[in-house]
């Protein structure tokens, strides 16, 4: 899970038990592939590389309301949209989508957030309180202090 060192340090992981590191590593699995929302950006692109594989004016009809805690692509296209795909587009809109899930800012923001709020509560039946992480140590990790990507990256606070 190549997210899982943008968010957390190996101390930061060496705590927890090894039920509760899989717990972990599921709960951030299914809030990249199943977000209760999907950020604007991964929006756009998704709807930019359909237009690309489909037509520059063809309409998107996505779902009213978008489904929430469904795969994002059944969020952001219908059922017609998609069948208007062949396999191999369909396939290249699916790697599109998860490219951006992975490495967009926004969306490892809001993994973020929901992973240290998890780690806090697998963390709390042993201090009472729940406990923050110390966060990621790696270089390639924008939530780093030491990282050459920290504060390249606005965030809507």
């Amino acid at each position: 899970m190549p997210i899982l060192f943008q968010l957390f340090r190996a101390a930061d992981l060496q705590v927890l038990s090894a039920a509760e590191l899989i717990t972990l590593r599921k709960f951030i699995k299914e809030a990249q592939e199943r977000p209760q929302s999907v950020p604007e950006e991964i929006k756009q692109r998704a709807y930019d590389v359909f237009r690309q594989l489909t037509s520059p004016t063809e309409p998107i009809h996505a779902p009213q309301p978008p489904p929430p805690g469904q795969p994002i692509i059944n969020q952001l296209f219908s059922a017609a949209d998609l069948a208007k795909l062949d396999m191999q587009q369909r396939y290249i809109l699916d790697m599109a989508i998860n490219c951006e899930v992975l490495y967009s800012f926004k969306s490892l923001e809001a993994i973020q957030q929901l992973a240290d709020a998890k780690f806090g509560e697998l963390m709390a039946p042993r201090f009472g309180v729940p406990q923050a992480p110390k966060g990621p140590d790696s270089e390639y990790a924008p939530f780093n202090p030491m990282s050459h990507l920290h504060g390249k990256y606005e965030t809507p606070h």
